[in-house]
C-alpha cells in the first residue's frame, strides 16, 4: 500500500501476505491511494459482500471494504485470480471483485478475467508502477489514463516476450 503524499518509493505494509493481517489492511486504508493485493481471492456468489482476499489471518471481505473510509482511494491493483469474473448463472450481473472495488471507493482497478500465471504477476505489477511512478518528480501519476497505458505496456512485454495470449489477456483496467 501508498499512502496518501508518498514519493516513488517501495513503502509497502509487507513484501508478501505471509505476515500482512486483515485489521493491518484495514487500519492503513485511510491513508492509502494505492492498494496493490498480491494473493488469492474468494468469490462468494451466494454472497457477495462476503467475497474478498485471503490474508493472514482471514478474508479481508468486501464488507469490510465498504465499512471503511477510503478518502485518497486512486488504484486497486488485484493480483489474484479471476478479480474479474462474474458468475456463469447470472452473466447479466457485474458483481466481482473488481466491482466492488470501483464501489469502495477506488476510481481506478486492475484486475484479471481468469487465473493468472503466478510469475506474470510480479512483472506486471513491477512494470505498472514503474510506469506510473515519475522519479525525476518523485511522484505517481494516477490517472485513469495512465494506469490504463501503463497497464497496456507490461501487458505488451509480455507479448514481446512470446507469452502465450490466455496469460497476458486477462489482464484488465476498470474504472477512470
Amino acid at each position: 500500500m501508498h499512502s496518501r503524499g508518498s514519493v516513488c518509493s517501495k513503502s509497502k505494509l509487507a513484501d508478501t501476505n505471509s505476515n500482512v493481517t486483515v485489521s493491518q489492511v484495514i487500519e492503513q486504508l485511510p491513508r492509502t491511494s494505492i492498494l496493490h493485493l498480491a494473493c488469492h481471492g474468494h468469490q462468494d456468489i451466494a454472497s457477495p459482500l462476503n467475497s474478498g482476499f485471503v490474508l493472514e489471518d482471514g478474508l479481508l471481505t468486501v464488507r469490510k471494504l465498504f465499512e471503511t473510509q477510503i478518502p485518497h482511494a486512486q488504484l486497486a491493483f488485484l493480483s489474484a485470480c479471476s478479480t474479474a469474473t462474474g458468475d456463469q448463472n447470472l452473466p447479466d450481473e457485474p458483481i466481482h471483485l473488481g466491482t466492488t472495488m470501483l464501489f469502495a471507493g477506488f476510481p481506478s482497478v486492475i484486475a484479471t478475467l481468469w487465473p493468472m500465471g503466478d510469475s506474470d504477476g510480479p512483472d506486471i505489477a513491477s512494470d505498472v508502477h514503474t510506469s506510473l511512478c515519475n522519479r525525476s518528480l518523485h511522484t505517481w501519476c494516477l490517472s485513469g489514463d495512465s494506469i490504463a497505458y501503463a497497464l497496456d505496456e507490461a501487458v505488451r512485454n509480455l507479448i514481446e516476450r512470446d507469452v502465450k495470449p490466455s496469460r497476458w489477456a486477462t489482464y484488465i483496467h476498470m474504472g477512470c
